[in-house]
């Protein structure tokens, strides 16, 4: 019967899942240098630019004021809207 004290550390890295895997190095890209390239400039004045902006989108809006759900009630009663007229409007 093998001895009961022993080096954990050494008897599990000889185990295959506790290996170091051994992983093939990448080559490390060389940075390209490139020549900014010449842009041609228009001569002509008068032609037209090119539209780039689009006109603001407008939100739509509700225009109607219409009461709340816990809005109290117009019509004086003290209730919420939801407890009085609102009950009434629906059918």
């Amino acid at each position: 019967m093998p001895p009961l004290e022993f080096d954990v550390v050494e008897e599990l890295s000889r185990w295959a899942c506790f290996a170091p895997i051994d992983k093939p190095k990448r080559p490390t890209p060389q940075p390209s240098v490139t020549k900014p390239q010449a842009v041609p400039v228009s001569t002509t004045t008068n032609e037209a630019p090119h539209p780039t902006s689009h006109p603001p989108v407008r939100t739509i809006r509700n225009t109607d004021k219409t009461p709340g759900r816990n809005d109290p009630c117009s019509c004086g009663s003290g209730k919420k809207y939801k407890n009085c007229c609102r009950l009434t409007s629906r059918r």
